[in-house]
């Protein structure tokens, strides 16, 4: 049986991190880059992969505020 999570979806909490991760995600798409895991502080070139993913999340983002 598939217990279901509570949604948290319209707390002040979520909307701000929300609304932040938008704000974070545009900024990456307009410079073209992505922080790097490897080397903290350096910024690697978004793949057209990266790019995708980053639309359909904003996508996805903007639908839920």
């Amino acid at each position: 049986m598939n217990k279901s999570v509570k949604h948290f979806d319209g707390t002040p909490k979520a909307r701000k991190r929300r609304e932040g991760t938008i704000v974070r995600l545009k900024t990456q798409l307009k410079a073209g880059t992505k922080p790097s895991k490897e080397t903290p502080g350096k910024a690697v070139e978004l793949s057209e992969s990266d790019i995708k993913r980053i639309n359909k999340e904003l996508t996805v983002l903007e639908t839920r505020s």
